[in-house]
């Protein structure tokens, strides 16, 4: 619908006004961002045109500035506001700090538009002290779109300072599918034996996506020690 068939209080800037920005949808918020759009289009058609194209905010999110500007409409300026409007929201994810206990969807929702929306297969690590909080993230790997190569003596290697008492490991399927492999599963019960030994505790091994996610602890292909606090306690 064009911005100027729509009444002086239904059109996005009033309706946030008078309703709250919450109230806007998908294709009325872009439109804020945008600001405006070209001649023969005005900014809530543009809005709309790309949302159907790019479907919604978590697609759009893995876009760069590149990306932004090849599409008709969108200036330097704009792309770069959009770039820096989804930088905040990926921030603002990765920052709120974990429960405890550990809980997988939030995990998975720190990391969805970012190691989920990756197009390399590449694995995480956190580290977590005795109390759940976490010391350190990084990454580990990176890989080819369709496998990634690491083994478990290369994770443990990263586990020796002693604060670390537990460990997740995360890691993205570019496909879509978060099911693991049968090869997932040797390689992650090995890994979590072998890391018993040395008094470190795998908490859970997330495969994710942009969409979705699976949890080993969560299906049972992992149980961590709750009575194992880590390999330092004394």
């Amino acid at each position: 619908m064009k911005l100027r068939d729509l009444p002086l209080a239904s059109r996005p800037r009033e309706k946030a006004k008078k309703e709250g920005i919450s109230s806007l949808s998908d294709s009325e918020l872009l439109a804020l961002l945008l600001g405006n759009g070209y001649a023969g289009k005005d900014v809530l058609e543009l809005a709309e045109e790309i949302l159907t194209t790019y479907h919604d905010f978590a697609t759009l999110s893995t876009l760069t500035g590149a990306d932004f500007r090849k599409i008709k409409g969108i200036s330097i300026a704009k792309a770069e506001r959009l770039s820096a409007t989804f930088e905040v929201a990926r921030r603002k994810e990765r920052r709120q700090p974990y429960t405890n206990p550990l809980d997988p969807q939030e995990i998975f929702d720190h990391y969805r538009l970012t190691l989920g929306a990756k197009k390399r297969e590449s694995v995480v690590l956190l580290c977590f002290d005795r109390r759940g909080r976490l010391c350190q993230e990084r990454l580990l790997f990176e890989g080819s779109e369709e496998h990634v190569s690491s083994s478990p003596r290369s994770v443990l290697s990263e586990l020796n300072d002693p604060n670390f008492a537990s460990f997740m490991l995360l890691h993205n399927h570019p496909s879509g599918s978060v099911l693991p492999s049968p090869g997932e599963v040797t390689y992650t019960i090995d890994l979590a034996k072998r890391a018993k030994v040395i008094g470190v505790s795998l908490q859970d091994h997330l495969i994710l996506s942009r969409e979705a996610y699976f949890s080993f602890r969560e299906n049972a292909l992992l149980v961590p020690d709750r009575k194992e606090t880590g390999r330092r306690n004394a």
